[in-house]
């Protein structure tokens, strides 16, 4: 990876961890395509802004979206003690 994609990756998600989800969207193509490993893959820019619309702004929902995965990794047969290290 060139050190100018870097700069635009750490660009890109310094965005989303201040809660600048618009600038986050800004770096994205409008035919993006956002995969979570396992779960789902989000189509187009549309999608992902209507995903961390719910996933990002709703305490509820980051809350339901964590146990959701705390369970699929239980499942899996991961020890609690080395999910919650993660």
């Amino acid at each position: 990876m060139s050190d100018q994609n870097k700069a635009t990756l750490v660009k890109a998600n310094l965005a989303i961890t201040q809660g600048e989800y618009e600038e986050f969207l800004s770096y994205c193509i409008e035919d993006t395509e956002w995969t979570f490993l396992g779960d789902k893959t989000l189509k187009g820019k549309e999608a992902v802004r209507q995903y961390m619309a719910e996933a990002y702004t709703d305490p509820l929902m980051q809350k339901i979206r964590y146990l959701d995965k705390l369970i699929d990794e239980l499942a899996k047969g991961k020890a609690m003690e080395k999910i919650l290290r993660q």
